[in-house]
């Protein structure tokens, strides 16, 4: 992150002489650019279901992130006198706020929430997970497989384009007024974490800590037994997930008004309208999940040479210092994402979730209203103004989604994972 943001905006306007006219277009432009840059750092726990007291601690999460979005924006809009009755005027407005690089990193520890039992020497026996003389601030936690830590290191790119184009004119013959104008705008919003690194997962089993919040409200965390946390090589399962979501919207509309004044001294008037909308919203899926095999291709142990390539410290972020001063071996996501672009012979994919995520995460619907109304009013007694009218609406929705099968598909019939997420998703 760099230590300034910028910001900058500009405004011009301006009337012309155009065409033999007198002032008649006048020109409205304006243009934004911001960066905002935050970061922040906070703990949480999660407790355990119960009506009596102390509840023990269940989770300890650990967050830090850093984010800067940028936005740029800018309107043109366009006036034309084309005659001494008739007006026309165009207006596009474009806006972009982009992500190029959210980052997230967590450390979380859980466990099963069970009370060990103690031995006539003290010492715990069985697999309960805490100690007992816990309270609702401090809980010791035993090396059991169901006492974890996570390390979650996390990398968005993401991006919302708006734009919007209309056209209209405008007729003021006195007593009569007329205007109508057409409009067609987009909002497409992507998640791509291709480059950006997406979301890197790995956990531990069989750990014994100490978790604490201390009376500033941040939280304590020691390692009591097990293998080591802080060391990237212990974590025996990892996965990556690139997020891959487009979310394309778009709306159509044409708007026709009318009015006439009757009658200028009670200011009586009638007026009418009609206006066509149409609106869709699309979502694509896209997104796939990776585990590391390293430079051999198979992940864990190699069974021919007895090896386990699997090494993870290549993608550790040099020098980083945890908000929370444990030493925990965050990794680099977009280093990650270089070597699935760069080395996918190192990383093998989950097909069957890539497939499914393409028919669960697609989905749309197209929604049209026609609308038209009448209304009048006036000023028939003193300071008193009357108006009333009705409008009528039509709505049409239209939806798609995929349907889950039932039941699933099996290994056994569907040996190939795509023509399986096929039939159970399509």
């Amino acid at each position: 992150m760099r230590a300034l943001h910028g910001f900058g905006a500009y405004t011009y306007r301006e009337r012309f002489s155009v065409l033999g006219g007198d002032r008649n277009l006048a020109v409205s432009f304006n243009l934004t650019y911001r960066e905002n840059h935050v970061g922040g750092f906070n703990t949480n726990n999660t407790y355990q279901a119960v009506t009596t007291s102390p509840a023990i601690i269940t989770a300890t999460n650990l967050y830090e992130f850093y984010n800067n979005r940028k936005s740029l924006g800018g309107m043109l809009r366009l006036d034309y006198q084309l005659t001494p009755n008739v007006s026309a005027f165009a207006t596009v407005m474009y806006n972009n706020a982009y992500e190029p690089a959210f980052r997230f990193f967590r450390f979380g520890s859980a466990n099963a929430a069970t009370v060990a039992s103690l031995d006539a020497a003290g010492q715990p026996t069985g697999t309960g997970a805490v100690l007992p003389g816990y309270t609702e601030r401090r809980a010791e936690v035993t090396a059991q497989p169901t006492s974890t830590a996570t390390i979650s290191s996390e990398g968005n790119r993401f991006k919302d384009i708006q734009r919007q184009r209309s056209f209209g004119l405008v007729h003021n013959y006195g007593a009569l007024k007329l205007n109508y104008n057409v409009m067609h705008g987009d909002a497409n919003v992507e998640q791509n974490d291709r480059e950006s690194g997406g979301i890197f997962t790995t956990t531990i089993t069989g750990i014994g800590f100490i978790e604490q919040r201390l009376g500033n409200g941040m939280m304590s965390w020691s390692q009591t037994a097990g293998p080591s946390v802080f060391n990237i090589g212990n974590y025996p399962t990892h996965l990556l997930t690139f997020k891959g979501r487009k979310r394309l919207n778009g709306i159509n509309a044409i708007t026709f008004n009318a009015e006439y004044q009757l009658d200028a001294q009670t200011k009586t008037f009638l007026k009418t309208g009609a206006r066509i909308r149409a609106e869709s919203s699309n979502i694509a899926g896209g997104d796939r999940r990776f585990t590391y095999a390293g430079p051999d291709g198979v992940a864990g142990v190699n069974p021919a040479t007895g090896r386990n390539d699997s090494d993870l410290s290549v993608f550790l972020l040099p020098d980083f210092k945890a908000r929370s001063g444990m030493a925990t071996p965050f990794v680099d996501v977009a280093k990650i994402a270089a070597d699935v672009r760069g080395n996918p012979s190192r990383w093998i994919e989950d097909l069957y979730f890539r497939r499914q995520q393409d028919y669960t995460q697609t989905s749309g619907a197209n929604e049209q209203v026609n609308s038209a109304y009448l209304m009048g009013g006036g000023t028939w007694v003193k300071n008193l103004r009357f108006t009333g009218g009705v409008r009528v609406e039509n709505t049409r929705i239209r939806s798609k989604a995929f349907v889950q099968s039932v039941p699933l598909g099996t290994t056994t019939q569907y040996p190939d994972p795509i023509a399986r997420a096929d039939h159970d998703f399509n």
